[in-house]
């Protein structure tokens, strides 16, 4: 069984994780996301937060 502590703790980073795409994204177009790579990047890294947690 996990430590309650840590689950709290992964779920947190999942919920800073998902915070930050929806702020990367909010008022972006699909457009933005595709020909923005800096972008691509950050949301990349995010998912792969949410995942790895």
């Amino acid at each position: 069984m996990r430590e309650p502590a840590r689950d709290k703790g992964r779920l947190e980073h999942i919920l800073t994780a998902i915070n930050n795409i929806y702020e990367y994204v909010q008022d972006k177009s699909y457009e933005n996301v595709v020909t923005d790579k800096i972008l691509r990047h950050a949301l990349t890294w995010n998912i792969q937060v949410i995942g790895e947690v």
